[in-house]
């Protein structure tokens, strides 16, 4: 598929999406991304999972939750392994259509193995997030739904 196919199909664009990452420059990626492609209409970055977890119940409240979560696993804090036990437990059987992406520099396979323990985890990526990781996760997470 060619960008030029992907701008076109503003139904497939990415609404909502929210950064859970304390690296700024994952947040300077993706926006440079967003603004290349044109596949998000919304981005939040939050620099840990206490501040993502006030962020969602907002979310819940306004019916206006992400449609994909980019979630990393060491912050300081709170990790992304506890912030998925806690998305689990008050999140996740109410918002199935939220994907959720691991990016982690430390691509150890005992991470990826815990990380998927957790079934509300769709993908898992090694950062950093550049355009064509970008498109893998949009055209695995977004494009296979709909066909």
């Amino acid at each position: 598929m060619d960008e030029d196919w992907v701008l076109q199909k503003e139904n497939r664009i990415i609404n909502h999406l929210l950064i859970i990452d304390d690296d700024q420059l994952t947040d300077i990626l993706i926006e440079g991304i967003s603004n290349n492609l044109n596949l998000i209409n919304r981005f939040i970055f939050k620099t840990n999972g206490w501040k993502a977890l006030e962020y969602l119940s907002f979310c819940k409240q306004t019916n206006d939750f992400p449609n994909l979560i980019i979630l990393d696993l060491k912050m300081p804090e709170m990790t992304g392994y506890e912030f998925l036990e806690k998305y689990e437990q008050l999140y996740f059987e109410d918002f199935l259509n939220t994907k959720i992406v691991i990016a982690t520099n430390s691509p150890l396979k005992y991470e990826k193995d815990a990380a998927n323990s957790f079934p509300s985890i769709d993908l898992f990526i090694n950062k950093p997030i550049v355009k064509e990781k970008f498109l893998y996760i949009y055209k695995t997470l977004f494009e296979a739904s709909e066909n």
